[in-house]
């Protein structure tokens, strides 16, 4: 048998997928995510393998040619990818600068399969299955500017917050939201903007739901806060100098 650090190496390239088992129902991760036992399997098929390796690649830019084709390099400039790329979320091959456009901007979340009760979301509105899932930031600026627009929404739309922590937003503030004993008076208070402090705690709490939102936030690749998916899939990341409102109208089913 290999060493430990061979496991580590595997399990570090497939760590995203594995964190989000805790996020996607079972059902998604037998169809097209690796299971605990398809892990172990690989690991024992593959122990005499060299150690896989990561190449340094944060982000992949799409720069549209002027002959209409789409070039995909590393953002340093590093690597150039040729060959076919497909989106296995969205089912879509990415050939044209439109199609990663497309990519980029939409998430489906109906295809994924989420199941937000492992997001632990704070529940805003009443608008049926017109539903918009916000990662949010208590205490950003732009996340206090989404809540203060989406007030006069909530007949049309049902919001499901998920509290995601920044630089804005102290540990002891996340902690209090995410282990409220009362969602209302958690909801109640992320409006108000105070209090967070003031909450009655779950003696049961142990911030695995937190856990899972920044698994699910990294692993869905969004970076600003807020990001917004919107009933029909489509994503606006961070402030939106125009608001939110006609984009959600926009955007809905």
């Amino acid at each position: 048998m290999r060493t430990s650090r061979f496991i580590k190496n595997v399990m570090s390239g497939i760590a995203l997928a594995m964190g989000m088992m805790l996020v996607f129902s079972a059902s998604h991760a037998q169809e097209s995510g690796p299971t605990k036992e398809q892990i172990r399997k690989f690991i024992e098929e593959n122990k005499d393998l060299p150690d896989p390796i990561f190449l340094p690649v944060r982000m992949i830019a799409v720069i549209k040619k002027p002959n209409g084709e789409a070039l995909f390099v590393s953002e340093s400039g590093r690597y150039e990818f040729k060959g076919e790329i497909v989106d296995k979320w969205n089912e879509i091959e990415l050939n044209t600068y439109e199609d990663a456009k497309y990519s980029k901007t939409h998430m489906p979340l109906e295809k994924l399969d989420l199941d937000h009760k492992a997001l632990d979301p704070i529940i805003y509105g009443d608008g049926g299955d017109q539903r918009v899932l916000a990662f949010i930031s208590p205490n950003g600026k732009a996340s206090q500017a989404f809540l203060e627009e989406i007030e006069d929404l909530t007949d049309r739309f049902t919001f499901e917050l998920v509290l995601i922590p920044n630089d804005e937003t102290s540990r002891e503030t996340m902690i209090a939201l995410s282990c409220a004993a009362d969602k209302e008076e958690a909801l109640e208070a992320l409006l108000n903007r105070e209090g967070y402090l003031d909450l009655d705690i779950d003696p049961e709490c142990n911030l695995v739901e937190l856990q899972n939102r920044m698994i699910a936030f990294g692993l869905m690749g969004f970076q600003a806060i807020p990001t917004v998916i919107s009933p029909s899939s489509f994503v606006s990341e961070g402030f939106r100098g125009d608001g939110w409102t006609q984009f959600l109208k926009e955007n809905m089913k």
